[in-house]
């Protein structure tokens, strides 16, 4: 995914496909579940971690197109979280408190840095997703 020409994650579709093939069939050895029952679950897993197939990335553009943007920002989905880090709802106060929340994915990070860029806000903070949380402020 790139956002005005800044290269800011997504997989390839062969790549993005063969980790949701994996995904199901870890899920699989370990349950014992078919295929069509982990498949939501390895879904979930993926898109939590910012790493989706095409169609899983139309439906959170879709998602995040009917969200508000607090459920934006608290969403399961690292797209969605992400775009909402560019989303214009979000203002100058709330992104300057978001630089000293730690994201939970390098998409997140980077759209957060690359909006902090654009608002001339410093990015140094914001640009380390190391340490995993979700607690991005919501206001």
């Amino acid at each position: 995914m790139a956002i005005d020409g800044v290269q800011v994650g997504g997989l390839g579709c062969i790549v993005a496909d063969r980790k949701e093939s994996e995904a199901i069939a870890q899920l699989r050895a370990s349950s014992g579940r078919s295929a069509r029952e982990v498949w939501p679950e390895a879904r979930a897993i993926l898109a939590a971690a910012g790493q989706h197939t095409v169609p899983m990335f139309y439906a959170a553009l879709e998602s995040m197109a009917q969200l508000s943007i607090e459920d934006a920002l608290a969403a399961p989905d690292a797209i969605v979280r992400a775009l909402a880090c560019l989303d214009s709802r979000i203002g100058k106060r709330r992104l300057r408190r978001m630089v000293a929340v730690k994201v939970a994915t390098a998409l997140e990070a980077k759209c957060l840095a690359l909006r902090l860029s654009v608002e001339g806000i410093p990015v140094e903070a914001a640009t380390d997703a190391s340490s995993p949380t979700r607690g991005i402020p919501t206001r």
